[in-house]
């Protein structure tokens, strides 16, 4: 099940920060008859039944050396039997491993293949290549383009796929470790610029953005969180935030769960509280749900001046409340190296340097310039971005998270389970059910 797209790609991956040696082999590439030249580079290439990321290692699956061949052969088959193709490991993610290839005309590329064969990744796959031509029809937000896609394993490497141009440029994580001098203040001129697209990038209701079918990719709909394959589209679409938050709380309700279901109820009553306090603006934006440095990709210009290149994963990405959308790269004044996610627990904290300080009152000043309202939004809506982490993915992420909900809302009474039941039948709200059979975006100030 496979899908061009009409214009020509760019890519998603990390550029290894040393390039290491060729390691050239020769071999019969599936389906093809012939032998042909495929260039390994000397990263990871072993016999062990693994794969590694640049921290995790996962055990049971094809190493490097085993798949290099058939993604060779896929890139082949695609763009030209006869082209000899360089194929290089990279350093993937939790859920992605990332290959890079260079054909003999010059073409870069990436290909991407999650780890995990599932349902839900089948799913996923259109979801996030819809998103990725939805953004990129904006013309506004530089964002990956996809050159094909398959949703299964009917295909020469056995396993679902996707084709992407490579981008030039370095992530960011990589710049904020080696920059030195202006050039933090000049690479964060570029950042504001594309947060404040983004946060711009409007939307009439809220909804999980998915594609409209999974061989529909150049339409998309809003629905409910949830796995893909079960997602519910509303009958109408949602247009106040409360709603939304008390309609996505209700579809992780579980029959059988009282527990769960108990917090779920105090969640929405939680939201209920936030929406009377502090009405919400029941205005929604583009939401990244991973606005890290290690997803922007930054190049440096001859003039010294820095451009984003790309933003990458927006797998999961959410017609928001703005209360949530919209996002202060704070990271550019509180980043850390030894830690994975930055702390925005950090954001309005004094960076205690006076280069750093500059850098933190020029991004606030420029967003608030660029986004009429964007510092009260933000600095107001703490307890609304907590709370949406239950709204998306409810308690699916393990025990702990319970402990974060405690640190919400507080710990559960005594008698919970008196107001508990174990199905949220009688908690459907009267809120309206959503639907974007005709969602346009609405980029500006």
């Amino acid at each position: 099940m496979q899908d061009k797209a009409d214009q020509g790609a760019q890519g998603h991956i990390d550029e290894p920060q040393v390039r290491p040696p060729f390691m050239h082999i020769w071999g019969k590439l599936n389906g093809f008859g012939s032998y042909k030249q495929v260039a390994l580079l000397d990263a990871e290439y072993n016999d062990s039944d693994s794969s590694t990321t640049s921290t995790i290692r996962y055990d049971g699956q094809k190493p490097f050396r085993s798949i290099a061949p058939l993604v060779a052969s896929l890139i082949q088959q695609h763009f030209n039997p006869n082209c000899a193709v360089e194929i290089e490991h990279m350093k993937g993610g939790g859920y992605n491993r990332v290959t890079g290839v260079k054909l003999s005309n010059g073409v870069r590329l990436v290909v991407r293949c999650p780890r995990f064969n599932s349902e839900k990744v089948c799913h996923d796959i259109p979801d996030h290549v819809a998103t990725l031509r939805y953004i990129q029809g904006l013309k506004s937000i530089p964002v990956p383009n996809t050159l094909y896609y398959d949703m299964g394993s009917d295909n020469v490497i056995g396993w679902p796929y996707v084709i992407q141009n490579r981008v030039d440029g370095r992530t960011l994580q990589w710049w904020l470790c080696h920059l030195k001098g202006d050039d933090l203040m000049k690479i964060s001129e570029a950042v504001v610029e594309v947060t404040s697209l983004i946060c711009r990038t409007s939307f009439p209701s809220a909804g999980v953005i998915r594609a409209k079918a999974p061989l529909a990719v150049d339409d998309i709909r809003l629905t409910l969180p949830g796995p893909p394959e079960k997602a519910r589209t509303p009958e109408h679409p949602y247009h106040d935030t409360l709603s939304f938050l008390h309609e996505c709380l209700n579809s992780h309700m579980e029959p059988g769960d009282p527990w769960t279901n108990s917090y779920l109820k105090r969640l929405k009553e939680f939201a209920t509280q936030l929406n009377q306090d502090s009405p919400f603006s029941n205005r929604f934006a583009l939401w990244h749900s991973d606005y890290e440095p290690r997803n922007l990709l930054a190049r440096r210009l001859e003039s010294g001046t820095f451009i984003i290149e790309a933003v990458l994963d927006f797998d999961d990405a959410v017609a928001a409340p703005i209360e949530v959308a919209w996002t202060l790269p704070h990271w550019l004044w509180t980043w850390d190296p030894k830690i994975r996610d930055s702390d925005v627990s950090l954001a309005d904290v004094d960076p205690g340097q006076d280069q750093l300080r500059q850098v933190k009152n020029y991004v606030e000043e420029r967003m608030e310039n660029h986004v009429a309202g964007f510092m009260e939004v933000w600095r107001s809506g703490k307890a609304a971005r907590q709370l949406f982490y239950f709204a998306m993915h409810g308690f699916s992420h393990g025990q702990h998270v319970f402990k974060r909900a405690d640190e919400l809302i507080g710990p559960p009474p005594d008698d919970w389970w008196r107001s508990s039941d174990s199905s949220s039948d009688d908690e459907s709200s009267d809120d309206s059910e959503a639907s974007n059979s005709d969602v346009e975006p609405d980029v500006g100030a």
